[in-house]
């Protein structure tokens, strides 16, 4: 980067870098190793974390961008812990809300409560996965329950798709469809 950053003119840079990244990379930045690439940073600047209020309209935000129109998707109890659990972070946000829609979607509801919330928390808790690994699947919540329910019509659902496949197998032979 700091050799990249030697194309210029006599009037002009040929070449202007922007840097983004997590805290790591300040880190980084702050070796001694990389001083000459810290002489040639003109500008830092940092994004702090969302405080609850902005969490909720940051979400609001994404919903409404995606074309979501309608009553709200989250109860208050709801933001709150994605509020808290997230830190303020928005890759954190919307990865928690990712899995909290499609757990909703998946159960068939029509609003995330905190339940759901403190599900996909749970479920993304990477310590509490290798800390409390246990190969015996446990279906002790609503979700995991609806989740093994869902499992155990999976050779139903296989013959669907294989008679599904088979008509339109016959559909494209009967109509002489080119294949892609």
């Amino acid at each position: 980067v700091r050799l990249l950053s030697d194309f210029e003119t006599s009037e002009r840079k040929l070449l202007h870098i922007i840097m983004a990244g997590q805290p790591q990379l300040a880190d980084k930045l702050a070796s001694r190793e990389l001083v000459q690439l810290q002489q040639r940073i003109q500008i830092v600047a940092r994004l702090t974390p969302l405080r609850p209020k902005e969490v909720v309209q940051y979400i609001e935000y994404r919903l409404r961008g995606a074309g979501y129109e309608g009553e709200p998707l989250f109860t208050p109890a709801a933001y709150q812990h994605i509020a808290k659990a997230s830190h303020g972070i928005p890759r954190n946000i919307n990865r928690l809300c990712f899995n909290v829609l499609s757990l909703g979607c998946a159960m068939g509801k029509r609003q995330v409560d905190e339940s759901m919330v403190n599900t996909v928390i749970a479920d993304l808790d990477f310590q509490t996965l290798r800390r409390d690994y246990n190969p015996e699947p446990q279906a002790d919540s609503e979700s995991e329950k609806f989740f093994a329910e869902w499992e155990n019509e999976a050779p139903a659902r296989e013959q669907e798709r294989e008679e599904e496949i088979e008509a339109a197998d016959w559909f494209e032979k009967a109509f002489d469809f080119p294949k892609s």
